[in-house]
């Protein structure tokens, strides 16, 4: 009977427009579940499937854009408190992903470029005056001015960012706050940084700690959110005394540009922040390599942090480094689904799901499975996806970039290949630039590439679990959840404290939260374990991070 009404469906397939066949078993499940009345008509089948067209592939089509009120005015590096050309002359040309069409040409640092950087970084260190001469308190005071000048400049840097990376305005604007929040946090730290006097087991002896900067800081920038990162690494730096050099990515370095101009009007000192944008098989390797950097700081892909590891042990440099994850969130039968729905929408597509810490598992009790798989899709249907510099705001943008986007994609056809229950979206979104749509999965399992690997994109799989937790047991979801190479974040959706503690406890990641997701702040550590990768820089566990205990014994005469 099925396969009838499938077939005759299919003939009339034309007038429900802009139906695609591969929809169609999808489609009818679901109206299965719609009709009360036995077994839907064709007639039933194809109200219902008008009705609920936004869960099919629209037909592509152009999309309106806004022209940016924002203008591009620094594109060259940023070495000794100067705007220079890179030595060779090349640029790089960096791409508007709403539409492919290029924005502005910046310079592309090379090796040559990289060490002028690493030089003055090191000449501010050993003899300007921002670690020799400026007490922590003037160190503080500057960095508290840095962060008048970003807020006075908010608007224009939060529309680069969100022109550069395709981030929703609103979120580029909450992006600049947080930045904001960690480098106020950190003017705030940086007379915390202190040693100890030390009891030892001899009278004529005095044995003292001092917590010192480690001297030139290298920081390679992620391409998904290139600001916060920016502000941010650069606040943890100066202030522990640190000088700092930047190499951003290729792709999104203007925002990063755009601060550079306020650092030398809040009275930083040359040579202090230096930024250098180029690629990172030139640029990035020659910073990593470069023997007066005393840490590299990275953020990225777990493939390239491994590549840099390898690099970075020519010299012993030390590295701290967030990579890759694959983020379960647990939803357990007596959650609050509303608001479990709410928490795992900003979870997963946050950024397009261009984050890091997404949360891309989403372990769901089958007591309460179809109830959330049903308000999930009412939720992914009311999202706007469009141009997201325009007047109206939109819920998600493109993807920053051709290969991510070209990625996502593939990730999603593989989810079907392998037998994933495509609920809403998979498919690219209008004629031009890096658009998908919102993408959910249904009854996955842990196997399939999209449950194992780290998708980076608008996409959400589901997958079913039965534990008995009524009688508190857990244990089975929770191996589920760390089976896996990653281990950044997780999140626990309940009300009992017990399965809280349980999950806590036994998860293996470097950050847990419970009822909320993405709730970040310049006061907490962010980090993972395994092959998320290892360091703490947040919160006061910066200093250790950031310093080094040098000892001093002094005998007394």
């Amino acid at each position: 009977w099925c396969s009838r009404q499938l077939k005759l469906f299919r003939k009339q397939q034309g007038s429900i427009k802009p139906m695609y066949s591969r929809s169609i078993r999808r489609l009818y499940v679901l109206a299965q579940k719609q009709c009360k009345e036995g077994r839907p008509s064709l007639v039933q089948l194809t109200l219902y499937v008008r009705s609920t067209r936004r869960l099919s592939t629209p037909a592509r089509k152009a999309l309106q854009l806004t022209r940016p009120s924002v203008t591009v005015d620094q594109t060259q590096l940023f070495i000794n408190n100067k705007f220079v050309d890179s030595i060779a002359g090349q640029t790089i040309d960096v791409y508007d992903p709403r539409n492919d069409e290029k924005i502005v040409a910046v310079s592309e640092g090379q090796e040559a470029d990289i060490n002028l950087a690493v030089d003055a970084a090191y000449t501010a260190f050993m003899d300007g005056p921002w670690y020799q001469q400026f007490t922590p308190t003037q160190r503080g005071r500057v960095l508290h001015r840095f962060a008048d000048l970003v807020e006075q400049n908010a608007e224009r840097l939060a529309l680069l960012e969100a022109w550069d990376v395709g981030q929703p305005k609103q979120l580029s604007s909450w992006v600049v706050q947080l930045g904001l929040e960690n480098i106020r946090y950190y003017a705030g730290v940086s007379d915390k940084v202190c040693g100890h006097t030390l009891p030892i087991d001899d009278a004529n002896f005095i044995s003292q700690t001092y917590r010192e900067p480690i001297g030139v800081i290298g920081n390679i920038i992620p391409w998904n959110s290139p600001l916060l990162f920016f502000l941010k690494f650069t606040a943890m730096a100066l202030a522990c005394g640190n000088t700092i050099v930047h190499k951003t990515a290729e792709t999104t370095p203007l925002s990063a540009l755009a601060v550079c101009q306020l650092l030398e009007e809040a009275g930083v000192p040359e040579g202090v922040v230096n930024v250098v944008t180029g690629y990172g098989q030139t640029a990035g390797r020659a910073l990593c390599r470069n023997p007066k950097i005393g840490k590299i700081i990275f953020t990225g892909a777990t493939a390239t942090g491994k590549e840099i590891m390898k690099t970075t042990a020519e010299n012993l440099v030390p590295v701290a480094m967030e990579c890759g994850g694959k983020n379960p969130c647990i939803v357990f039968p007596d959650a609050n689904i509303d608001l479990a729905v709410n928490i795992t929408q900003l979870g997963t597509f946050l950024n397009s799901g261009q984050v890091c810490c997404a949360a891309t598992r989403i372990y769901v009790h089958d007591a309460v499975y179809d109830e959330f798989v049903e308000k999930t899709l009412a939720a992914v249907q009311q999202r706007k996806i469009g141009d997201n510099m325009g007047d109206d705001l939109v819920d998600q943008g493109p993807q920053q970039n051709k290969q991510q986007f070209k990625k996502v994609l593939s990730m999603m056809q593989t989810g079907q290949e392998q037998g994933a229950e495509l609920l809403i979206g998979g498919n690219r979104l209008y004629d031009v630039g890096n658009y998908v749509e919102t993408t959910v999965f249904g009854n996955v399992s842990d196997g399939m590439d999209i449950a194992r690997q780290e998708i980076f994109g608008p996409c959400m799989p589901i997958l079913r679990f039965n534990d008995d937790v009524k009688n508190g047991n857990v244990d089975d979801v929770i191996r589920r959840a760390n089976d896996n190479e990653y281990g950044l974040a997780a999140g626990v959706i309940t009300n009992d404290t017990n399965i809280i503690a349980k999950c806590r406890k036994k998860l293996q990641v470097g950050m847990v939260w419970v009822n909320c997701w993405h709730t970040m702040f310049a006061q907490t550590p962010f980090g993972g374990v395994k092959q998320s990768g290892y360091g703490r820089l947040g919160g006061l566990e910066t200093i250790e991070e950031l310093t080094h205990v040098k000892v001093q014994t002094q005998q007394i005469l």
